[in-house]
């Protein structure tokens, strides 16, 4: 006896018919059941990552639905639905016509929207138990707001002592290195780090210490980075002394100037680390006890054979915990004010009653990781039947951990979920996708509760994976390149790596051949650029020349500087460009 797996999970590279696959999906569980058409798309939540995504999801949906409703037209979607719903077309039509009808004029149960939007709704509900101020509002411009609060931190210079003291030794430690003094912009990039999604626990454990406290850390910092570069300049400065008063020079040593009595230079300045203490001269000096070139001054040989082991053996000891004293103590007057950032960030928040949206997923982990049926979800439980997550490789994991509830719960009452997603496509990790909880399905990174395992099972004994492993979109020559470039990737030999690649290969349904080029060399960085837009030329003009329109042509580039370079250059070689930058009032030569 077969037993049907509910927890689907597609590989769906780019081109694969993705969104055809997701949308005959939820076709398929909207029109299954003949006695329930005004219920079933009722019961369906498909989650996706973008506004734009979601709209073309309804979109495709819709459409289909009147196809299938009104043209009669035989299609790949009506032939496969027809096969899976065991139906005739006639059926199909009809279910189609029904579900369509109730659909539109019900439109507000239609249920496809982002991840972000499901968590809206989650938290609105349930804003007293989430510890949410009554009447909050979301906040989508963090980068406004953190804005208002650092100008907010720097009208307090003068007038609060701490505040002030705080920013002049941060501008005075970023001057040390040579780095911009400037604090604000430094302060907006501290703001940055407020948003990650994993930022509460280091705050909170930053929050319970006290300004004391951290300028009691600093000074233990200070005081050992002392320490360590006192002791090995005074070892360092004692063999340099006794050379001294012997009155030997570096051409006295094996290999003159770069011989092995360099290490004590090395010391003296501040500059031997583990690898300096473990060069081969030095160490072929040490273990022959012979530092000197010539014969004589043998008491010399063995007192720097004395000196530099001792040396080694402190910089051996003592290096690792020195070099993090220097790393921390340079970020210390940087956590000062992240402290003070987040202190005044949550005062205003409560002023104004402002949540942003990316706490909400924070806030919904707290309740749903306590019990095994959540009552948060209870509502949403009972309501939705059937999950389909799209773009899942750019879900966080408090996304996903989130989810998890519902999946489990939809699960055991033996109902279908669909994931879809592409590892080679995450991109949103500075927004804390994490790829490798797709990579690692149906296995889970945080088992380690009992509750955690229990979900782990569920999906494990459910899971089953497709691969879409055709390409609707790209020629040939491209599919064929990229396979063999993800081969590649593959034998790199990181596991987390393999498993995103697991399965890539396509076959091109594409009739067209392609054509791709790559140039490397050994051109001179001062010279890259100039040779980069040159190529760029050279390429526009064979693609026209070939019957390609300028309008076929696009050019990528890494950064908008690069952009904006690669346009001043086809401008100037009067290629019309329409780019950002071209489009502003001071690019155009009518206006100047």
């Amino acid at each position: 006896m077969t037993v049907l797996k509910n927890f689907v999970v597609y590989k769906a590279g780019a081109g694969s018919g993705k969104t055809f696959t997701l949308v005959r999906e939820y076709l398929r569980l909207a029109l299954h059941d003949e006695n329930r058409l005004r219920q079933n798309y009722r019961q369906i939540l498909a989650i996706t990552f973008t506004n734009k995504a979601a709209a073309e999801m309804k979109t495709r949906v819709v459409k289909a639905l009147d196809e299938l409703a009104h043209t009669g037209k035989v299609s790949a979607l009506s032939s496969q639905l027809c096969s899976e719903l065991h139906i005739s077309r006639e059926k199909l039509a009809g279910r189609s016509k029904t579900v369509l009808t109730h659909l539109l004029h019900h439109y507000s149960d239609f249920a496809i929207g982002t991840i972000d939007a499901f968590t809206h709704k989650i938290v609105k509900t349930f804003a007293q138990e989430l510890d949410l101020p009554v009447n909050f509002s979301v906040e989508l411009d963090a980068e406004s707001f953190y804005e208002k609060v650092i100008a907010k931190l720097l009208s307090r210079v003068g007038e609060d002592p701490e505040i002030s003291r705080l920013l002049k030794e941060f501008a005075l430690t970023r001057a040390e290195d040579n780095t911009s003094w400037d604090p604000e912009q430094s302060m907006v990039e501290f703001a940055r780090l407020l948003q990650k999604e994993n930022a509460g626990q280091y705050l909170s454990r930053l929050g319970s210490l006290t300004a004391d406290d951290l300028n009691e850390f600093h000074r233990e910092f200070k005081s050992f980075i002392s320490h360590y570069r006192d002791h090995t300049r005074h070892l360092a400065q004692k063999a340099l002394d006794l050379i001294s008063q012997n009155q030997l020079s570096d051409d006295d040593f094996i290999y003159k100037k770069n011989g092995p009595q360099s290490f004590f230079r090395k010391c003296a300045r501040g500059d031997a680390g583990p690898e300096a203490a473990q060069a081969a001269r030095l160490r072929d000096a040490i273990d022959k006890d012979r530092w000197l070139a010539e014969g004589g001054h043998e008491h010399v040989n063995g007192q720097l054979t004395a000196i530099a082991l001792e040396l080694i053996s402190f910089i051996e000891k003592n290096h690792g915990h020195y070099s993090l004293c220097i790393m921390l103590s340079r970020q210390m007057y940087a956590l000062m004010l992240l402290r003070k950032i987040n202190e005044l960030s949550n005062e205003q928040k409560n002023e104004e009653r402002i949540v942003f949206i990316s706490e909400f997923n924070t806030r919904i982990a707290g309740l749903v990781s306590q019990e095994p049926a959540p009552f948060i979800y209870e509502r949403l439980g009972e309501r939705y039947h059937h999950y389909l997550l799209d773009e899942f490789q750019d879900t966080s994991s408090l996304q996903w951990q989130n989810l998890l509830p519902l999946i489990d719960n939809s699960l055991s009452n033996g109902w279908y979920n669909l994931i879809v997603g592409d590892g080679k496509q995450s991109i949103y990790r500075w927004r804390n996708a994490n790829v490798r909880q797709f990579a690692l399905l149906p296995d889970l990174e945080n088992k380690d509760t009992p509750l955690g395992l229990e979900r782990a099972a569920a999906l494990l004994r459910n899971f089953h994976k497709e691969s879409l492993g055709a390409n609707y979109r790209s020629s040939r020559t491209i599919v064929e390149f990229n396979n063999a470039l993800f081969d590649r990737m593959q034998q790199l030999g990181i596991p987390h790596l393999a498993k995103i690649y697991d399965g890539h290969t396509q076959t091109s349904q594409v009739q067209d051949d392609g054509y791709i080029t790559i140039n490397s060399g050994t051109t001179a960085p001062e010279e890259a650029d100039d040779a980069n837009l040159r190529l760029v030329s050279e390429y526009i003009k064979t693609a026209v020349a070939d019957g390609f329109r300028l309008g076929d042509i696009c050019v990528l580039c890494r950064s908008n500087s690069k952009g904006y370079a690669v346009a001043s250059h086809l401008v100037n070689e009067n290629v019309p460009v329409v780019s950002s930058d071209s489009l502003l009032l001071g690019n155009n030569p009518e206006v100047n």
